[in-house]
């Protein structure tokens, strides 16, 4: 009876054993171990005024998901598994992006977050999603700072392209001496001011002008007869909005202005909307959209190819414009991810962040990216490529030079700081 009664208890122990070791994580079958989808949070405007910095991007996204997917789907370790990628609307409001942060990180289980293209919805969700070690890989490098331990960039170099296209204006168009700036009075619209007003500096123009206007701007008509009255030859519209760019140029082609506007975008046929495509020359529409451009990196002009085939005029999912920088600048994004994983063989955050920063150079859309940004942003996390300048001409954003901001930095780079901390930019004064 006594052997009975131990039997039983031994049979007890092994089973109580069995069930622990199989409910502990890395115990049981490996199958339970790879995660089924690799799960992408595009978490940016997709309505409002802000629109056009999210919407579009979603069509690079999608081609780029697709084909992996077609392959079986992201390689992580020796096995593929299928992508997903799950959208919310954060119509670049701080307040809703924390919302979507929430819900797409603790609802969804995102493996990695696209924030909003930069400014202050980026900024809200940084300390949630880097108390959930959460991966992010955003657009532009102002966003870093050394706090933000989860967040990489890499899609472009904004804001410091605008300090590229003041230099090509100087060159080309020497006559060109005076200079307005005037975009919204955002986080965002703040950067692009400090580091255009720098380069202003460091290429001798005269600033004439500058407004940073409410986001609650509705009438431009007097926005604009303000900038036109100092006689401008340059209007800098910065990280303007696109429908708030938009407006502004439809002002500035009613009030007879001829000079040159530089921009951090232009969406030509939207500005063909409202003005004809021969004023849109006038003002040369100085920004950067090398997705079209012949002299466009390898990667990005197969990207851009296959954009065409799917969403060009006459295709499958027509979307009735032409491809901008938008349209490829998330997926830029979502490729250094996918680097990423590949390299660290596996889907963790930390695991991936750490694969990346460990390289000394990683592929990209916009050719071989370095790290890049320690003495403006407090950390080296943002991932560097050319910068192509472009001007509108015959009808269409034509490249017309390719730059190095980092070359640019290391000879004018004393007037950025400055202006940073005029405007209270700099990651210290966040």
């Amino acid at each position: 009876m006594k052997k009975f009664r131990l039997l039983r208890w031994v049979l007890v122990a092994v089973l109580a054993i069995l069930i622990v070791a199989f409910a502990l994580p890395g115990c049981g079958s490996s199958e339970e171990e790879t995660p089924q989808t690799a799960k992408l949070g595009f978490l940016c405007p997709l309505s409002g005024a802000a629109a056009g910095w999210g919407l579009p991007g979603l069509t690079g996204l999608n081609i780029w998901a697709d084909e992996l997917n077609a392959q079986g789907g992201m390689l992580v370790g020796d096995k593929r598994i299928p992508v997903e990628i799950i959208t919310y609307d954060d119509e670049y409001v701080p307040s809703k992006a924390l919302e979507g942060a929430r819900k797409l990180i603790l609802q969804d289980d995102v493996d990695m977050l696209i924030p909003s293209v930069t400014g202050g919805s980026t900024s809200a969700i940084q300390q949630f999603a880097t108390e959930h070690k959460t991966l992010m890989i955003g657009m532009e490098a102002v966003d870093n700072g050394p706090e933000r331990t989860y967040l990489l960039t890499g899609g472009e170099g904004y804001p410091m392209y605008h300090a590229i296209h003041m230099y090509y204006i100087k060159e080309n168009y020497p006559q060109a001496k005076k200079l307005a700036l005037v975009c919204q009075d955002d986080e965002t619209g703040r950067y692009g001011a400090a580091w255009v007003l720098a380069a202003a500096q460091a290429h001798g123009f005269d600033v004439v002008y500058t407004n940073m206007f409410s986001i609650e701007t509705l009438d431009f008509a007097p926005v604009i007869s303000a900038v036109l009255a100092t006689n401008p030859d340059v209007i800098s519209l910065g990280p303007t909005w696109p429908e708030f760019r938009i407006a502004m140029v439809e002002q500035l082609y009613h009030q007879g202005y001829e000079g040159i506007v530089e921009a951090s975008e232009w969406e030509p046929d939207d500005e063909m909307a409202k003005v004809p495509e021969e004023y849109l020359e006038t003002i040369k529409c100085i920004g950067h959209n090398p997705f079209a451009d012949p002299s466009a990196p390898a990667a990005m002009k197969e990207l851009y190819a296959k954009w065409v085939a799917r969403y060009g005029p006459g295709a499958p999912e027509d979307v009735g414009r032409a491809a901008y920088s938008i349209d490829w600048l998330y997926t830029a994004q979502a490729m250094i991810w996918e680097e990423g994983v590949r390299l660290a063989g596996t889907l963790d955050g930390t695991a991936v962040r750490d694969a990346l920063l460990a390289q000394e150079s990683i592929p990209h859309l916009g050719g071989t990216a370095v790290w890049w940004g320690d003495e403006v942003f407090g950390v080296s996390n943002h991932a560097l490529v050319p910068e192509s300048v472009s001007e509108f001409r015959d009808g269409k954003e034509v490249t017309v030079g390719w730059y190095d901001i980092a070359d640019w930095y290391d000879t004018y780079g004393e007037y950025v700081i400055p202006w940073m901390e005029e405007y209270g930019m700099m990651y210290y004064q966040r």
